[in-house]
């Protein structure tokens, strides 16, 4: 039960940790990025944030994109992680089995290793998406994919 606890931290670390850097990202692109396109600098593919456009690269949007899949990969396993209790709920006689219903095991929802596992994990995510990031984004815009999340 302990591993799963720690596994569905980890996997909310990096959610959480991913989400942000993508929120810090988009709104210091909308701040310095231009509102017309420039194909000479490859500025060329909109972001759109409440009617506000701005123009950014290829490894700009893809990192952005990406971001957003780390999001939901992690809110996904920490999801499926979290123990859970299911119960079938007791129907009348003659009818069709009542709905499943599930608790979280919330007796404790945070142990010392849940919050060493979380704000570990969401440092270690961090530090990856600075460090590799960039250079994971350089290299998917090189080989000609562009990933848009959402357009």
């Amino acid at each position: 039960m302990e591993i799963r606890r720690a596994i569905a931290a980890a996997g909310g670390a990096l959610a959480v940790t991913s989400f942000a850097g993508h929120l810090i990202l988009f709104e210091q692109y909308h701040v310095t990025r231009p509102t017309h396109p420039d194909p000479v600098s490859g500025l060329i593919y909109v972001s759109n944030s409440h009617g506000h456009y701005v123009y950014l690269s290829a490894a700009e949007t893809i990192g952005l994109s990406l971001l957003m899949y780390l999001f939901m990969v992690g809110s996904a396993v920490a999801v499926i992680a979290i123990p859970k209790t299911f119960r079938i709920q007791p129907s009348a006689p003659y009818q069709p089995v009542g709905p499943v219903k599930w608790r979280l095991d919330s007796e404790q929802p945070a142990t010392p290793l849940t919050v060493t596992v979380f704000f570990g994990a969401a440092a270690i995510t961090a530090a990856l998406i600075y460090l590799v990031g960039p250079w994971v984004a350089d290299v998917v815009a090189s080989s000609g994919i562009v990933l848009r999340f959402m357009s």
